[in-house]
């Protein structure tokens, strides 16, 4: 897509489909959270481990598959549907950090945390794996589907990270919100972005994730762009009503953000945490995973019959629908023929119009 950043909406209102989602997976943790309990956990205990945990047996009764990166389920086992296979592969990474003892701000930076380490700014891989792993009952929705290749693999650029961070926060039950602006690229100028907002006790906050990462020296991470206000925020990021302000995109997009992401207000920056030294896990090779995920492919096609191709929900909001900013993301998008899609899948269009053209 475009280069990595250098420096760095109307509130998100969950469709029902992907309230649905999260009431899945809210319940589901309210269950663990009792049976933690019953099991005579120590006060202050710290990040539970998967042995205490057990996302993925509960989630196999359930009908879902145990972990994002299995082999498609047995023939005789029914597949699970899409918000049961989403829903797992969000429980897996809470797996890894969540404690229901957490307050609103350990689970944001919990999950802040974990994203930088298992993510890798890179082209997204395999938008559409959902289709191997689940019923296919529905396409999954925008932020859904750009999540997948992050909390699945741990790559992806901007929108992924952001789309990635909003499913971990909304499944620990905390408002959150995704926001498309833009920000300074690494050879100067502004580039299209994307990042979130969190409430934390009330209260408003930025945090940048994909950003955050990328500043790092020596794998430190000093928490530049986590739970930050407005102003501290608006020296290297446009969004909003300032972005609609600044003259800078067209009407569309002007008309876009207005009606969607003009997002709530944060009023103040959050006492900065101490640095932490975060070491990203290394990157599997895109090619690699395709090649295994083309062989899942053919095993469960042989299974379930081929699978044609589908239009699947992966362009951005304000930014991909158009001309971007600074790249064109329309060709980018619109070809639907990333490297890494296993369908070449083609994108849902904007309106009747865009299918037409």
């Amino acid at each position: 897509m475009r280069d990595r950043s250098l420096t760095g909406g109307a509130k998100k209102t969950l469709a029902p489909r992907c309230a649905k989602r999260v009431r899945y997976i809210t319940s589901f943790i309210a269950v663990l959270s009792l049976l933690f309990c019953l099991c005579g956990c120590a006060e202050g205990q710290g990040a539970v481990t998967p042995s205490s945990f057990p996302v993925s047996e509960n989630l196999e009764e359930s009908g879902a598959i145990s972990a994002p990166e299995q082999a498609q389920s047995a023939p005789e086992q029914e597949l699970p549907t899409t918000d049961e296979y989403i829903a797992t592969v969000v429980a897996d990474c809470l797996e890894q950090f969540y404690d229901p003892d957490m307050s609103e701000y350990e689970k944001t930076k919990a999950a802040f945390d974990f994203l930088i380490e298992k993510g890798t700014f890179a082209e997204p891989v395999a938008f559409d794996i959902w289709r191997l792993r689940s019923s296919g009952d529905r396409i999954p929705d925008y932020i859904e589907n750009r999540s997948l290749s992050m909390l699945v693999f741990g790559q992806g650029a901007c929108e992924d990270y952001a789309s990635a961070l909003f499913m971990l926060l909304t499944a620990m039950g905390l408002e959150a919100e995704y926001v498309p602006g833009l920000t300074y690229a690494v050879e100067g100028g502004l580039t299209d972005h994307a990042w979130n907002r969190v409430k934390i006790d009330g209260v408003w906050y930025h945090l940048d994730c994909e950003l955050e990462a990328g500043i790092r020296k020596d794998h430190v991470v000093v928490y530049k762009y986590f739970l930050r206000g407005d102003a501290t925020m608006s020296a290297s990021h446009y969004w909003g009503q300032r972005l609609i302000d600044s003259g800078i995109l067209s009407k569309e997009q002007n008309a876009e953000i207005a009606a969607n992401y003009l997002g709530s207000a944060c009023p103040q920056d959050y006492p900065r945490p101490e640095h932490k030294t975060i070491e990203s896990l290394p990157a599997e090779d895109p090619s690699a995973i395709m090649e295994r995920l083309q062989e899942e492919r053919t095993a469960f096609e042989e299974q379930y019959g081929p699978l044609a191709p589908m239009r699947v929900n992966v362009l951005p909001p304000v930014f991909g629908v158009y001309s971007g900013y600074r790249i064109n993301a329309v060709t980018y998008y619109r070809e639907g023929r990333t490297p890494h899609s296993i369908f070449d899948a083609l994108i849902i269009p904007l309106s009747d119009a865009e299918t037409a053209s």
